[in-house]
């Protein structure tokens, strides 16, 4: 019974995923001991159990988005199937860094996958916002900068509601991605419920500039994850690097501290201060809960 689950599970999967699943299944009901293995999580779980998941994955087959190797995977295959429908930015875009666009689509480059996870920290960090806990089906999402589908499909997992929730990046292969500047948001005043930037604030020259796009688009009250790798422009390596791609037009993130700085007026409440500790830690992570007063926004 629990072999014919696994093969009614495996049918529905890409081919990518196959191997991997087959893989966790075999410790699982392939291996007679460790079905009385109590150290083993799956241990003593009913035949009724798997018939269960079995049922609620043909009738849900988007819950795989929940398994963060089947995310990655489902999001690589339609990555090279859509990227023939790749669209481009083609506006002037002045206070986007030089080269940002083409850079940024070398994470499709083979070997990228944890470029392409990375931005599931900042997932992380707005779900474990209490009032977002329950009823995430009912906010508003906007992603600055998610490259891939993989973050969205997080987002997805995680329970937003697809209906509700938008990417915005310089290119797009996606439905749920739109395309556009960070400057210079395509979307109408206290539109979201959450706002996230997702390591995108490092290619911009007016900061300042990003940071109002993002307060207007915000309703009062909404939930900010903004996160962004450390860089050290004191490191000769760095600035050789950001000169060769950048011309020397990214700018550097350092802590925390410097992206509350742009919200300055703002910021009703801090939940994550996640400074860099390199060279174990190379990344910033600001989660804050936005305050709009009448008086003080324009």
């Amino acid at each position: 019974m629990l072999h014919a689950a696994y093969r009614s599970i495996v049918r529905r999967l890409p081919v990518s995923l196959k191997a991997p699943l087959k893989r966790a299944v075999l410790s699982i009901v392939g291996r007679p001991g460790e079905r009385t293995n109590p150290t083993n999580p799956t241990a003593f779980a009913e035949i009724s159990t798997f018939a269960t998941i079995r049922r609620r994955l043909a009738d849900h087959p988007s819950m795989l988005l929940e398994m963060s190797f089947a995310r990655q995977a489902i999001a690589d295959d339609r990555a090279r199937n859509l990227m023939k429908n790749l669209k481009r930015f083609n506006g002037a875009g002045e206070a986007i860094a030089h080269n940002t666009l083409d850079y940024n689509l070398t994470a499709f480059n083979p070997g990228s996958a944890a470029v392409m996870e990375r931005p599931m920290l900042l997932v992380a960090a707005v779900c474990s916002i209490d009032k977002l806990l329950h009823n995430r089906h009912r906010f508003s999402v906007l992603v600055i900068g998610p490259r891939s589908e993989n973050e969205i499909f997080g987002l997805f997992a995680a329970g937003f509601s697809p209906e509700s929730t938008r990417g915005l990046d310089l290119f797009s292969y996606s439905p749920f991605i739109d395309v556009g500047d960070m400057h210079a948001l395509p979307y109408p005043d206290n539109n979201f419920d959450v706002v996230i930037h997702s390591f995108a604030l490092s290619y911009s020259r007016d900061q300042d500039l990003a940071a109002r796009e993002m307060i207007r688009v915000a309703k009062d009250k909404a939930i900010v994850a903004i996160g962004d790798e450390y860089k050290d422009e004191t490191d000769k390596a760095i600035s050789e690097s950001r000169q060769r791609h950048f011309r020397n037009e990214a700018t550097y993130v350092k802590n925390c501290d410097q992206i509350l700085k742009l919200f300055e007026g703002h910021v009703r409440r801090s939940f994550i201060h996640h400074d860099p500790d390199p060279p174990e830690s190379v990344v910033a992570i600001s989660v804050f809960e936005l305050s709009k007063p009448a008086s003080r926004f324009a």
